[in-house]
């Protein structure tokens, strides 16, 4: 069973990590705009760390970037693809029904937090 997640979680890794070089994103910019340290990011994106890995919450910040779904990041795709506004809203509301009201404001939170921080980085030409 360990075996399965250790996959997932490279698969995780590799997906993120052709996602940012598709849109041309450097680790360094990947890590701000998920309020990370860049060392820190690259160690997650390399998956050589099995203490380290991507946090539910900042998959979702990663879909919301590349407006894909968290399916696109968690399965081994050849092709990640951007999809329509309706599928991705569908996807994340599938992917949330189950969750808990305190998991749900944490989530919110993350990605009101991710938000504020991405319109601060537009505004200041970053």
């Amino acid at each position: 069973m360990t075996r399965d997640f250790e996959i997932c979680y490279s698969t995780i890794a590799s997906n993120i990590k052709k996602l940012r070089k598709f849109h041309d994103l450097t680790q360094v910019e990947m890590a701000k705009l998920l309020d990370i340290e860049p060392q820190y990011y690259a160690r997650l994106e390399r998956g050589d760390d099995p203490d380290r890995k991507f946090t539910l919450e900042k998959v979702i910040i990663v879909c919301s970037i590349f407006r894909v779904t968290p399916n696109d990041i968690i399965t081994k795709l050849p092709n990640v693809t951007p999809i329509t506004e309706r599928n991705y809203r569908y996807s994340i509301e599938s992917m949330l029904k189950d969750l808990s009201q305190e998991q749900l404001e944490k989530i919110y939170k993350e990605i009101s937090s991710y938000d504020n921080r991405r319109n601060h980085a537009e505004n200041c030409g970053s």
